[in-house]
C-alpha cells in the first residue's frame, strides 16, 4: 500500500503517474519538512533521490539529516544570482521573498524576521547537480513561484511533469496566468489542478496525461501517513487492553484457586499484625512526644532555682545523662537562659562531683556580683 505524506495527496497522482520509474530524479524548491506534507518522502522511501532546496535553517538540517541520499541545498532560488533577504514568518515554519505576501502576512497581524541568504537560479543548479532525466519539479515558495521558473532553462532541462503551487497561506486563490505564460511558452500543458497546486506535463511525455483524469482515490490503494500512524496507535493500545484482559483473566483464577482460599487466615493474620505495628509505632511516637515536652517543662522550671539546677547538673553528670539531654536539646531548638549555662553551653562534663560544685558555685557567685554592678 502506498503511504501518502503530502498535504493535499499530490504524490498520490505523481505515483499514478511515474510509478513504472525506478530509481527517479526530482528537484523539490520550498521542501520544507522531511516528512510533514512532503511531496517527495514516499519517492525517497522508494529508492527515489533528487535536490531539496530550502531557506529556512531548521528544515534544511533536517532534511541534510534524514534524507542522506539527496542534494540538500540551504539556500533560496529565483531569477537571478545574488545575496537578498528572505522574511520567515515567526508562526508556522514558514518563509517568502515575495513583497505582497509579506505585506498581506503583517497586515493579518503575522510577525516575522529578515534573514540575508544566498540565492541562485534553477537553470545554475541544475547545471551543477542535475545529470540526467529529472522526472518531476515541484515549486512551492510562498507567492515568489514565477521567479523560480524566471530562472529555469526548460530547454536545457526538462523535467517530465512540473508541479506549481497556486495558493498562500495568506489567500486562496492566485493569479497563475504569469506561470501558465511562462510554462506554456515552454511547451507543457497543465492537465490537473487539485486546489493547491497545477500539474503541468511536457510535451514529450504526453503519455502520462491519462494518469491525470481524476483525483486520488480509492483505486490508488494509499493511506495518509497521519492515518496510518493513528491506526498503528489504536492496534497499540488495542494490545494493551488485550493483555490488560489476558491479566485480569490469570489474577480470577489466582483469586478461585484452592490455594488462595486455603492460605486466607495466614493473609488475614499477616494483614492485621502488620496493622498492629503501624499502630504501636505511632503510639510509641506519641507518648516519645509527650515525655519529650515533660522533660523539657520540668527543666524550665528548674531554671528559676539555681540551687536546684546545680544539684540536677551534677546528678545528671554522675549518671552519665548530660551529653544525651544536651543533643535533644539541640535537636529539639530549646534554648532556655539561666539553665543553658549550665546544660547547653557546658563543656565540662570529665571534672569531677566536687570540682563541677566549685564551678558552679563560682558562676553563681559571678553572676550575682555582675547584676549588683549593674
Amino acid at each position: 500500500m502506498f503511504i501518502s505524506y503530502a498535504q493535499n495527496f499530490e504524490d498520490v497522482i505523481l505515483w499514478r503517474a511515474l510509478g513504472h520509474v525506478k530509481k527517479g530524479f526530482y528537484i523539490d524548491v520550498g521542501a520544507n519538512d522531511p516528512v510533514i506534507d512532503s511531496v517527495t518522502k514516499a519517492f525517497y522511501d522508494r529508492g527515489w533521490q533528487g535536490i531539496n532546496i530550502e531557506p529556512i535553517s531548521s528544515h534544511f538540517y533536517n532534511l541534510k539529516n534524514m534524507r542522506i541520499r539527496d542534494i540538500n541545498l540551504h539556500c533560496a532560488v529565483g531569477e537571478k544570482e545574488e545575496e537578498t533577504f528572505i522574511w520567515e514568518c515567526a508562526v508556522g515554519d514558514w518563509a517568502t521573498m515575495e513583497k505582497s505576501v509579506i505585506k498581506d502576512s503583517i497586515s493579518n497581524g503575522m510577525s516575522g524576521i529578515y534573514h540575508r541568504i544566498h540565492q541562485r537560479t534553477l537553470e545554475n543548479i541544475c547545471e551543477e547537480y542535475a545529470t540526467g532525466e529529472i522526472h518531476f519539479l515541484k515549486i512551492d515558495v510562498e507567492g515568489f513561484e514565477k521567479s523560480v521558473l524566471s530562472g529555469a532553462n526548460f530547454e536545457k532541462f526538462r523535467p517530465w511533469i512540473v508541479i506549481v503551487a497556486t495558493t498562500t497561506l495568506t489567500s486562496e486563490l492566485k493569479d497563475y496566468q504569469e506561470l501558465d505564460f511562462i510554462l506554456v511558452s515552454a511547451n507543457y500543458q497543465c492537465h490537473y489542478v487539485d486546489g493547491l497546486n497545477r500539474f503541468y506535463i511536457s510535451k514529450e511525455q504526453s503519455k502520462l496525461i491519462p494518469a491525470f483524469k481524476y483525483p486520488p482515490n480509492v483505486f490508488d490503494n494509499f493511506i495518509s501517513a497521519r492515518v496510518k500512524e493513528l491506526e498503528e496507535r489504536l492496534d497499540k493500545a488495542h494490545d494493551q487492553i488485550r493483555l490488560g484482559e489476558i491479566n485480569s483473566t490469570e489474577l480470577k483464577n489466582v483469586y478461585q484457586s484452592r490455594s488462595w482460599k486455603i492460605t486466607k487466615p495466614i493473609r488475614i493474620l499477616f494483614h492485621c499484625v502488620y496493622q498492629l505495628s503501624i499502630l504501636f509505632q505511632e503510639q510509641l511516637h506519641f507518648i516519645k512526644n509527650i515525655l519529650i515536652a515533660l522533660v523539657f517543662k520540668v527543666l524550665r522550671m528548674i531554671n528559676k532555682f539555681p540551687s536546684i539546677e546545680k544539684a540536677i547538673l551534677i546528678l545528671i553528670t554522675k549518671l552519665g545523662l548530660y551529653d544525651k539531654i544536651r543533643a535533644v536539646y539541640k535537636r529539639k531548638k530549646v534554648v532556655s537562659h539561666e539553665f543553658s549555662y549550665g546544660l547547653i553551653n557546658y563543656r565540662f562534663s570529665y571534672l569531677t562531683p566536687r570540682s563541677f560544685m566549685i564551678y558552679s558555685d563560682l558562676k553563681i557567685a559571678f553572676a550575682k556580683m555582675k547584676k549588683e554592678n549593674t
